[in-house]
């Protein structure tokens, strides 16, 4: 898929604050506390700031699998996975009217529920409490402006190329959970593109072909039973099984931020570096490494070896900041003989 003109965090940005967030507000205008689950938690922080998000009423951010305070007069807004897991933490929190965590739950769930998870909610007390029910199809962690991750594990990769003997379920689960991270992107970006796959792999394990398969009914499904339409001019998506390339992973990337990332302490995009201040103390300063930054936009993807061209420009940024400040230096100790 190919766009010029995409940019895919600004696209989940927006439908957080107002699909979520804003859409809260207009209905509810008090303080309220936010609930992700560890999956949701890294699809926020990927897109949206702190800062963004304390701007719409929220006082707290809160992680479903941790231990946490109640506060029955407040009200909560979940973003959570629609699993097992996380829905069992959920019911959890509003067992009855005089035990509950909080006083109204907005739920908004980042992929579609399954049936039997509607029917196991359904017996439970949280209709009781339910303010918003909401499927917002953002499944997936948008890293970068035009690059996405739907941050599957070690084990997942061992599901699908070397599943148990007596158990093939496994398998299928994690086809389906690809399929379904996939079609969250594709109506994201408002796409029902063309799929292409790789249809003759050489172990014969057809995960490319089964994941779009999958997929492509998913999307059949979904836009059948929308309001929205798909955009007019379709992309062409084109899904790959790892067996196509199997020496790739056993390489190291030679880009500059890959070499960023093996030398410097960097945590999800967050350099953290010690400076001494004026005062020749020592302070932690923080340094966002994202889109706002200019040359790291314009040179992570690139060789190392175009890395000395971001010393040059340093250097000439030392030398005429050094010449600003003896310029302004000077002019004050000549204002201050006139005076």
């Amino acid at each position: 898929m190919s766009n010029k003109n995409l940019r895919l965090r600004d696209i989940v940005r927006e439908k957080i604050i107002k699909g979520i967030f804003q859409k809260v507000n207009d209905e509810d205008d008090s303080w309220k506390v936010l609930i992700l689950d560890k999956k949701t938690l890294g699809i926020v922080t990927a897109a949206v700031k702190l800062n963004e998000i304390m701007e719409h009423k929220i006082t707290l951010i809160e992680t479903l699998e941790n231990a946490r305070q109640p506060f029955p007069t407040l009200n909560a807004i979940y973003f959570i996975t629609a699993t097992n897991k996380s829905i069992e933490y959920l019911l959890n929190d509003f067992p009855n009217k005089k035990h509950k965590a909080y006083k109204k739950a907005h739920l908004f769930f980042s992929q579609p529920l399954s049936d039997e998870l509607i029917t196991y909610m359904g017996k439970s007390k949280i209709a009781d409490f339910a303010v918003n029910f909401q499927e917002t199809n953002l499944d997936f962690m948008a890293i970068e402006q035009n690059v996405f991750s739907i941050n599957r594990g070690e084990d997942d990769l061992l599901k699908l190329y070397a599943p148990s003997t007596d158990d093939s379920v496994e398998r299928d689960d994690e086809i389906d959970d690809i399929a379904t991270q996939l079609m969250s992107v594709m109506i994201t970006l408002n796409e029902k593109p063309y799929i292409r796959y790789n249809a003759n792999p050489n172990n014969g394990s057809a995960v490319a072909a089964d994941i779009a398969t999958k997929l492509a009914g998913n999307l059949k499904s979904y836009y059948a039973h929308s309001s929205t339409e798909p955009r007019g001019e379709r992309a062409t998506l084109i899904i790959l099984g790892r067996e196509i390339d199997v020496v790739v992973p056993l390489l190291h990337e030679f880009t500059y931020q890959a070499m960023a990332y093996d030398l410097l302490p960097i945590d999800n995009g967050i350099y953290t570096q010690e400076i001494t201040t004026e005062t020749g103390e020592k302070e932690q300063k923080e340094v966002l490494l994202d889109e706002s930054d200019e040359i790291w936009t314009e040179f992570r993807h690139g060789h190392i070896s175009g890395s000395s061209e971001i010393v040059d420009r340093y250097q000439k940024f030392l030398a005429e900041y050094s010449a600003f400040s003896k310029k302004k230096k000077k002019g004050k100790n000549k204002q201050s003989k006139n005076m």
